[in-house]
């Protein structure tokens, strides 16, 4: 998460710095208005996924972000939380039989006992198991 918040001051300083400059060259310039772009956490996503559970992943993950420069001098910087997570969530479900592999190795199990652990946590079958763990 450190990652992140120093990606946003990041460019909320660069921002500041590249219209500050730009103020200064044409005093009379009016820079204020609502600008939007995204960060691109492809690389934040994959390293996670390889470092906590030896998954390789490279589906790209991008938070899409505000900011809104008023005449006053001031300015709001948000970012779409609701879009990012629901992102996660599909990289999430489109690696889950990775995950579930990993998940299997470390309750001490092996693959073809995926079934017999469906079953012990009250499920009918494997893809049952499957949807309530992505849900």
């Amino acid at each position: 998460m450190k990652k992140s918040a120093a990606k946003i001051i990041s460019l909320l300083l660069l921002l500041l710095t590249v219209f500050s400059v730009s103020a200064c060259a044409r005093r009379n310039a009016d820079y204020s208005g609502t600008y939007t772009g995204r960060i691109d956490y492809t690389s934040e996503i994959g390293y996670v996924f390889a470092e906590k559970l030896q998954i390789a992943v490279s589906d790209p993950l991008y938070m899409d972000m505000t900011l809104v420069l008023g005449t006053d001098n001031t300015f709001r910087i948000s970012a779409d939380g609701e879009k990012f997570k629901a992102d996660v969530i599909t990289i999430m479900k489109n690696h889950i039989d990775d995950i579930l592999l990993v998940m299997l190795e470390n309750y001490g199990a092996e693959p073809d006992q995926l079934q017999d652990l469906a079953a012990e946590n009250g499920y009918d079958d494997v893809e049952a198991f499957k949807q309530a763990m992505m849900d």
